[in-house]
């Protein structure tokens, strides 16, 4: 009977080592598509801004003030790129490296990667962030901005899609208790339909052509936030359109600093 029990018990063990090394491959998997999904915006951003200085500077149009601003964009944007691959690299590691970091700079490095793509769609974004505050949460670097550009691209896609005549997306930071804020997003696409708002964050639920996304964004982001960020990540439809609610816990030794 002993022999039967620790062989079982051996078995057991193999098998759950399969599962994990089984589990380790689908997620990078997962991030292999996620980080596809993720860089063809702001490598499609860069492209833009080179080719847009070469054809100004050409035409003996291009303004210095522009110069600067265009490659400060790049610089955003390959800092972008460089914590991306850590920031996936680090959540398959069983070792998360993480560093206090300001949430509100953070939403601005976000908004910063975001913002051509939205201009160059008609696409206003109303920011309410107050960047005099400065909330303090230790996190995994580029995390967040993960969540954040997510949310901010799916939002954009859709109103591209039903082609809103005044679309807009808004960003807020709220305080809702002395341990928790909270980041919400929301446009003005309609919102997301009651038949499939309750499977949005499934893993490979995409209502895109396969050319266009992998529908792991949402799934990963809702991964992050809740198991990494120890946050809760959901999403309601408002009198405009989707309204995502990312809800991040402060920790004791974490404050919140005018």
């Amino acid at each position: 009977l002993k022999e039967k029990v620790e062989i079982e018990l051996a078995l057991k063990e193999q098998k759950e080592k399969q599962f994990i090394e089984i589990s380790k491959m689908a997620n990078l998997g997962a991030m292999i598509g996620n980080i596809a999904h993720q860089w063809r915006q702001p490598l499609s951003a860069i492209s833009t801004i080179a080719s847009k200085t070469i054809v100004e500077k050409e035409l003996g149009i291009l303004e210095e003030k522009n110069f600067i601003d265009d490659m400060n964009g790049i610089i955003d944007r390959t800092i972008y790129l460089s914590d991306s691959i850590n920031t996936f690299r680090n959540f398959i590691k069983e070792k998360k490296e993480r560093k206090e970091l300001i949430v509100e700079d953070r939403i601005d490095l976000a908004l910063k990667i975001v913002n051509l793509a939205l201009k160059d769609n008609a696409i206003e974004l109303i920011n309410t962030i107050d960047y005099t505050k400065k909330t303090k949460i230790t996190m995994v670097v580029g995390e967040l901005i993960e969540v954040i550009i997510n949310i901010i691209n799916n939002a954009k896609d859709i109103l591209i899609e039903k082609e809103n005549s005044n679309p807009w997306i808004k960003i807020e930071l709220l305080h809702i208790a002395s341990d928790r804020v909270m980041i919400t997003i929301e446009d003005n696409g309609g919102g997301v339909p009651n038949d499939i708002i309750d499977t949005i964050f499934d893993e490979y639920f995409t209502t895109k052509d396969e050319s266009i996304g992998t529908g792991l964004g949402l799934h990963m982001s809702r991964k992050i936030i809740n198991e990494s960020l120890m946050g809760e990540l959901y999403v309601k439809n408002s009198e405009h359109g989707a309204k995502f609610y990312i809800e991040l816990p402060l920790a004791d030794n974490q404050k919140y600093e005018h």
